[in-house]
């Protein structure tokens, strides 16, 4: 395998996810241009294999060269979720200048959508604010309007956090200003304004369940529509904060099965303003506590058993 090219990862699909022997969904990337340990977001030994070169068919369904100058005539299509390396992309000469420090280890490509994926692990990570900017920018050029427009033409590039376990989003949600001209924390700042959306997710079983919805959202969007039909009604258009489904009472919900942080913060903004307004949540069991120290007693915490998400049908489909 050629590790100056990018590799393609099946990712989330029955009986061929990518993690490793201890559970783990992502590690720190080791020293190679390419991850070579199963447990990492870009290595999975079940289906493994490059994109190919112009005028070839790979794994992803389609020809092209991802990797050239200009786009081919035959671009790749990506079919099934795979993992762009941002060792890979560091390589692409002058073109990658802006981007050498970001803290990002690359981008998930999946049918519908591109995210840009970030390790934390236990620790909170100093942010270079403007190279995140142009991280994104960099992914949204090469990769949506360069390589891939027939596929990514909204040019819409999302983010995904993974932490070691929800303490660690505790701690970054909790973090304050260090200046008093300062309104927010720079790396909240960075995690609110960047990307949107920015999602939330953990370095374990439950995070590889996640993953699975995100890189396939039509799964996400069942497990909701489920949720919604059971206890709650349709979302308002006429209210002014973030939710996605109304009470009986005509209360605001929000979702946090995937922990959206510029909606979550948002969403607790639009209670704490909102002149004693009240409103739910529904998550996991194990967000439950971080999230209902975040959110204060003027919201209510609704919980799905995490080991029955993990038994969810769709998540098999």
């Amino acid at each position: 395998m050629n590790p100056y090219r990018p590799s393609q990862t099946d990712i989330g699909n029955s009986g061929n996810s990518a993690t490793h022997s201890d559970g783990n969904l992502l590690i720190n990337p080791p020293p190679a241009p390419i991850p070579s340990n199963p447990a990492s977001l870009g290595a999975n030994t079940g289906n493994r294999g490059a994109i190919p070169k112009q005028g070839t068919q790979g794994q992803h369904g389609g020809t092209g060269n991802i990797v050239g100058n200009l786009p081919s005539e035959n671009p790749v299509t990506i079919t099934t979720p795979c993992f762009y390396s941002s060792r890979e992309q560091k390589l692409m000469g002058i073109r990658a200048n802006s981007i050498r420090r970001s803290i990002s280890i690359g981008v998930l490509l999946t049918p519908s959508h591109v995210y840009s994926i970030y390790n934390t692990g236990d620790s909170i990570k100093l942010w270079p604010e403007e190279a995140e900017y142009r991280y994104k920018a960099f992914a949204q050029q090469e990769i949506c309007r360069t390589l891939l427009p027939h596929q990514y033409s909204k040019g819409e590039v999302g983010g995904i956090l993974v932490g070691s376990g929800m303490e660690i989003l505790r701690r970054h949600l909790e973090l304050k200003p260090p200046r008093e001209s300062e309104l927010t924390h720079p790396v909240l700042r960075i995690l609110k304004e960047v990307y949107q959306p920015m999602y939330f997710i953990t370095n374990d079983k439950y995070g590889e369940a996640q993953l699975k919805l995100l890189s396939h959202p039509h799964r996400l969007e069942a497990l909701h529509s489920g949720i919604r039909g059971k206890k709650f009604h349709q979302p308002n258009s006429r209210m002014d904060i973030e939710h996605d489904a109304v009470t009986e009472d005509g209360l605001p919900v929000l979702f946090c099965c995937i922990i959206d942080i510029p909606r979550l913060v948002r969403f607790r903004t639009g209670i704490s303003q909102g002149g004693g307004k009240r409103g739910q949540v529904v998550c996991f069991a194990h967000q439950e506590e971080v999230l209902r120290g975040y959110l204060g007693e003027r919201v209510e915490v609704s919980t799905i058993p995490s080991d029955k998400f993990l038994n969810l049908p769709l998540l098999n489909l």
